[in-house]
């Protein structure tokens, strides 16, 4: 598979929340709660720019095929591709080795391969299978002497067709001399050249969850206070690690650490009522105080 890196290291939750100063040392309640927010927003804006992406490497193949004489002359390659990189399995995103996220704009296992391209020229003629037997037809058709040639394309085509694939991707990347089956052509690097758009994108992305999160900062119910890290046992003796605070009508909260959660831009946990001595009277939930 054909995949694309930026070097952004830090595009992952940890790295995007570090940026913005918030930690489990700084601020451990809100670092906690902001984890699975941060992640939606992410995989979100990273959507938005695989989807911007596939639509960006459909138009560049379509003006490279354009390039290229045969492709242009059956322009049924064209839509081919366009179809196949229509399937949805070609958007998304990724983490790579270095839990780092990766846009998925064009998913060339799924287009597929040299492989895929012989499959199909012996699924159409049999009598015919190699790819490189077709040179004299070839020939004879660039000639203008015989239209074997022009005739056996759409047959081909309409197997790629219903099998939702365009395997021919990397003759137009790499160049084609030795299969005169398909468009002889010189090497186009579609793919190559289009690093620089793609490593231009996330940082757009980047840039536009840091956004996101700095307006989640910003809402007045996500501006929550701070509390020291404390511990208390349960009836059973078992310690629970958390945040404590005495409430307006006097009750004392203990948050269990691990528990907050983001709910309607207000942050939610649950622990225990706690008496004077430290003790645990019952269980609790609800929000946490501002």
């Amino acid at each position: 598979m054909y995949k694309f890196k930026h070097r952004i290291l830090n595009f992952n939750v940890v790295g995007v929340l570090m940026s913005l100063g918030i930690t489990p040392k700084t601020y451990p309640l809100r670092y906690y709660a902001l984890l699975p927010e941060v992640h939606k927003i992410i995989e979100l804006q990273v959507r938005v720019s695989a989807e911007k992406l596939n639509h960006q490497i459909k138009v560049r193949y379509a003006k490279d095929m354009y390039d290229i004489d045969e492709y242009l002359r059956f322009p049924g390659y064209i839509s081919v591709m366009q179809e196949a990189l229509s399937n949805p399995v070609h958007v998304g995103s990724y983490w790579d080795s270095r839990n780092v996220i990766q846009a998925k704009f064009i998913d060339t296992d799924a287009l597929g391969d040299i492989g895929d391209l012989q499959a199909i020229q012996y699924l159409a003629y049999p009598g015919r299978g190699s790819l490189g037997r077709w040179k004299g037809i070839y020939i004879a058709w660039r000639e203008g002497r015989d239209n074997t040639y022009a005739n056996t394309v759409g047959r081909r085509l309409e197997l790629m067709r219903s099998f939702g694939v365009a395997p021919f991707w990397r003759l137009i990347e790499e160049g084609n001399q030795q299969y005169p089956a398909y468009p002889v052509n010189s090497p186009k690097r579609t793919l190559s050249d289009f690093k620089n758009t793609y490593n231009n994108e996330m940082m757009s992305a980047y840039s536009r969850v840091i956004s996101a999160i700095r307006v989640l900062l910003g809402a007045p119910d996500v501006q929550f206070r701070e509390f020291q890290t404390t511990m208390v046992l349960d009836d059973m003796n078992k310690p629970h690690f958390g945040y404590k605070w005495t409430s307006r009508t006097g009750k004392g909260i203990f948050a269990i650490a691990g528990t907050e959660r983001l709910i309607g831009g207000k942050l939610v946990a649950k622990g225990f009522m706690i008496g004077p001595a430290g003790l645990i009277l019952k269980r609790w939930g609800g929000w946490l105080p501002r």
